[in-house]
């Protein structure tokens, strides 16, 4: 048995358990991970620098360097008859065995969200890969395709349905069992997917009592489960428990209701505590390694497995409230119904004890790190605000004595790499190299979630004072804090501004082509939905890019009266600035980066009127602030942006901590988790379950070429009640395999659906869709028939997501009909993008950007109306003029728009979605933009 750890490699054989003698020659001592090959004998070994293989006495190393390994930081290592499989930092890497060569998968040739994995595990044709906050990836060796599994709420934060999908897309470990089942433990419980449906445990429903899976491992039918809190195993319907119980437990005493759900084993009082890190088998020996050390024992099946016992159900208690810090409108569902679980409702049992106690080694200085990115890169001048605020308040609390007179000293290191390519390796080096204690997240998101990732296996605490992707502290470890508001909460804030303060209607949004700007639209876009506004344009523009003609173009034609722009404040500035020119006469607003002064230097007197959303406000009396602008302007010379106070708080913070706990990881852990609130020179904030600050938002608006900051609270947006719904009502027909409509056995004809408001305007332009029905059956009579199938959209959420649902799969319509504008406009293209369907627009509008790839599937008509020989023809029927009716107009263009495609040989749905994109008001010409790889294909790229 070959047993990893901190500090190198040990090995039990014989009933001696010895360090092994190779262990210093390891690529690093830190040891993530063990896999052993058996045809050949050979053990790989993943550390934190790279990969080790033991061959027939040899030793030899891989890393990016000498071979074709991804990334050096390694988190997990499989084997397979025929290759090792290795989850890195920076995406997934295949050494094929027998041709002695890697293959390299990430977001370029698989469906990966994300690229910073947790695991991999590998049987003979599955394989499967936990991605860090991304789900699960599954490969199949006989078709070498890749499948991806995410949870179907698309909620980080509730769980809408039970049994839908991934319980969570936080995902720590992923395995398959003998027959083919994929069991998948989350930071919120367990899910196992058979092939065809989905089944999810937690605390309530299951004898989970710790819903935080850290290992898994498969043995036939049955998989081993390790927990925070405790070892189980389970074929899905049995099972037995086993932990350490209270003394005073009795085992005999009477079962309480958790006790009716299994059968419970107690462990020894000798069992280690501690989250269980591994599990191994060497016959029927069991192996547990935890923090506090390793469990051996002989696996004691106490179960009669040849009956299914009794499950007692277990109601959930309801909850009395969803944390009292989390922000209200970040529970979406809250207005509409109770989801099936909430999370983040308290703090998880990592955060309320240490893993290691260990008496604080003070050496001649505490050292604290800090990754910056390299002197070209665009977020330089940010990351030199940041020192600049951090080395600040470190020469405050040397100057007051340091800790116990030993002085802190910041260790600065580059980043290189994209996507956190590099930057994981530079972390590692900081933490074991160095000989950090904590560490200030960086500036670039991605890093930032690789700092994430490594803070909880180095147990390295992470402080972040820049990075505002709001899922970076919904991924499961108690180690990082965050002391800024995140995108989520900027958004909401700026889009209550825009519709409720400003009452614009119309509104598109650009962004940058990177992380920062993908990820605060997106915000910025689910907000606008939630207030019943959809984004009438969602454009976006690539680095240093100096026109944006074309993008402004499209403002111009769809008659906006706001522009959010999320990204750096250089570019924002040229936008500004050629909108301005343009005279176009709409309102501009925009991220907390164009709250800054680079922007008002860049953008000139352009600048006048802008409002952007600000975590700081310059011009505070507040004591602490101007203190700090006084201190920090005499130190440097420059007065203080966004990047600089926030970095300094985030100092002060953590110093304080530290002065209090002393340099112990744990214990800073333990002091920083512990903090509900902190005040400092950027204002007062509280810290919600997640660890992530809530508060401290202003609105700011320029005004004579300064900005004037307005404090604001964190305002109730309404559930997307839309969207949410349709997902309920589409997850009746979850495993149902989808039918293309076409010329099929039993049918013979072609249905569009329209779905509308049938009052006075929508039977108007009903009768103009249905006159251009009349007409294709004169023009084609030995054709399939074409036939309508219309829905009144007067009702409720529910009954209209039901209903669109019923035409797409019961009435399996080509393509529906239904208005760009309004609360059915922000509604179609969510059904758009979850189940392929054109949509083809009444009258207009502009594509609406919902998300997804909705605009490949969004299309409207020609500019035309009634033709002169269909006017005359309703003038007799009606008895009044109808060559002037828009309604009429507008449901026999819609309509004939699609016919026309139909009759062209159009059958299918994707066919006739490239058919009207081709020749509609909407179709792109070729090469006129640039795709981001699946992500957000509804943006267009102006360059």
């Amino acid at each position: 048995m070959w047993i990893g750890t901190a500090c190198g490699v040990a090995r039990y054989a014989g009933g001696v358990l010895e360090k092994h003698p190779t262990a210093g020659r390891l690529a690093n001592a830190f040891v993530t991970s063990i896999a052993f090959h058996e045809p050949t004998g050979d053990v790989w070994v993943g550390t934190l620098t790279g990969l080790t293989r033991y061959s027939a006495g040899r030793r030899i190393d891989y890393n990016q360097v000498n071979s074709g390994l991804i990334n050096d930081v390694i988190y997990g290592v499989a084997a397979s008859r025929t290759a090792i499989w290795v989850a890195t930092a920076a995406g997934c890497g295949r050494y094929d065995l027998a041709r002695d060569e890697w293959t390299l998968f990430d977001r370029s040739n698989s469906p990966m969200p994300e690229v910073t994995l947790n695991g991999v595990s590998a049987t003979e044709d599955r394989v499967a890969v936990a991605v860090f906050g991304g789900g699960v990836l599954e490969y199949r060796n006989s078709t070498g395709r890749w499948r991806r599994f995410l949870d179907p709420d698309g909620d980080r934060v509730t769980d809408l349905l039970s049994d839908d999908g991934l319980i969570h897309d936080v995902v720590n470990v992923a395995v398959h069992d003998e027959s083919g089942r994929l069991w998948a433990g989350t930071r919120f419980g367990l899910s196992c997917f058979d092939g065809g449906r989905w089944r999810s445990f937690r605390s309530f429903d299951s004898p989970l009592a710790c819903e935080r899976v850290t290992s898994l491992i498969a043995r036939g039918r049955f998989v081993w489960i390790g927990t925070d809190e405790g070892l189980y195993t389970t074929d899905g319907t049995r099972w037995i428990v086993y932990r350490r119980w209270p003394a005073e437990r009795d085992r005999a005493s009477t079962p309480g209701p958790e006790d009716s759900l299994a059968q419970h084993i107690a462990l020894p009082a000798s069992f280690p505590e501690g989250p269980i890190n591994d599990i191994a088998f060497d016959g029927s020996d069991i192996w547990v390694a935890t923090d506090s050390g390793l469990a051996h024992g002989r696996t004691i099946w106490a179960l009669d497995l040849t009956e299914t016992p009794a499950v007692v159900s277990s109601q959930r208690s309801p909850s009395t409230r969803a944390d009292r810090l989390t922000p209200i409108q970040a529970i979406p569902l809250r207005r509409y119904s109770d989801p099936y679980g909430r999370f983040y409702e308290c703090l998880p049992p990592t955060a309320k004890r240490p893993h290691v106690i260990s008496p604080p080694v003070v050496r001649e200085r505490v050292k604290l790190g800090f990754l910056s990115p390299a002197g070209g890169a665009r977020d330089a001048h940010l990351a030199r605000e940041m020192l600049d605020g951090i080395r600040l308040a470190l020469e405050e609390v040397n100057e007051a004595g340091g800790y116990k007179g030993v002085p802190f000293e910041l260790v600065v290191r580059g980043e290189r790499g994209l996507w956190g390519a590099t930057a994981a390796n530079e972390i590692v080096s900081l933490a074991l190299e160095d000989g950090v204690v904590a560490l200030f997240g960086p500036v670039d998101g991605a890093s930032a979630q690789a700092a994430a990732q490594l803070a909880g296996r180095l147990r390295l605490p992470v402080v972040n004072t820049a990075a505002t992707d709001p899922g970076l502290t919904e991924l499961g470890d108690p180690w990082l804090v965050r002391n800024m508001p995140d995108d989520r909460q900027q958004a909401y804030a700026l889009a209550h501004h825009v519709y409720n303060e400003c009452v614009i209607e119309l509104v598109a949004g650009m962004r940058s082509d990177d992380r920062f700007g993908y990820l605060g639209l997106a915000a910025f876009r689910e907000a606008s939905d939630r207030l019943g506004h959809p984004l009438r344009l969602s454009l976006r523009w690539v680095a240093g890019q100096e026109s944006f003609a074309e993008a402004i173009n499209q403002i111009a034609v769809s008659a906006v009266g706001g522009l959010v722009l999320w990204g750096p404040a250089d570019d924002a500035a040229k936008i500004v600035r050629q909108v301005r020119a343009r005279g176009l006469p709409v309102r501009i607003f925009g991220c907390d980066r164009l709250a800054s002064e680079a922007f008002l230097r860049s953008a000139g007197k352009a600048a006048e009127g802008v409002t952007a959303v600000a975590t700081y406000d310059p011009g505070s009396t507040d004591t602490l602030a101007a203190s700090f602008r006084e201190a920090f302007s005499r130190r440097w010379a420059y007065q203080p942006g966004t990047f600089a106070v926030h970095a300094y708080d985030g100092a002060r913070m953590l110093l304080d901590c530290i002065r209090r706990a002393g340099p112990q990881a744990a214990l800073i852990r333990d002091e920083l988790a512990g903090q509900t609130d902190y005040r400092g020179a950027a204002g007062a904030v509280t810290f919600d379950t997640t660890l992530n600050a809530v508060g401290g938002l202003y609105v700011a608006q320029v005004t004579g070429g300064m900005f004037t900051c307005r404090a604001v609270d964190l305002v109730v947006m309404p559930a997307n009640n839309a969207v949410r719904v349709l997902d309920r009502e589409l997850a009746r027909y979850a495993f149902a395999p989808p039918r293309e409509p076409g010329l099929h056995s039993r049918r013979q004809d072609y249905n569009v659906g329209c779905f509308w408001p049938l009052d006075g305007w929508g039977r108007r332009a009903l009768l103009g869709a249905e006159l251009a029905v009349s007409e294709d059956a004169v023009l084609h009579p030995a054709a399939p028939p074409i036939s309508l199938h219309a829905h009144d959209a007067r009702a409720d959420w529910g009954t209209q997501c039901a209903a669109l649902v019923d035409l797409v799969r019961e009435d399996e319509v080509l393509a529906i009909l239904g208005p760009s504008d309004g609360p059915i406009g922000s509604l179609l293209p969510a059904l758009a993008a979850r189940i392929s369907v054109p949509i083809v627009a009444l009258g207009q509008g502009t594509v609406p950007s919902s998300g997804g790839d909705s605009a490949r599937w969004f299309s409207a008509p020609p500019p035309g109306g009634l033709p002169h020989e269909a006017a005359g023809l309703l003038e007799k029927t009606l008895g009044r003029p109808t060559a002037s009716d828009q309604a009429l107009g507008a449901g026999y263009a819609a309509a004939r728009f699609v016919i026309r495609a139909i009759r062209g040989g159009a059958t299918s749905r994707a066919g006739l979605a490239e058919s009207l994109r081709s020749t509609g008001r909407y179709g792109t010409p070729k090469g006129a933009g640039r795709s981001t790889g699946g992500r957000d294909e509804h943006e267009r790229t102006q360059q």
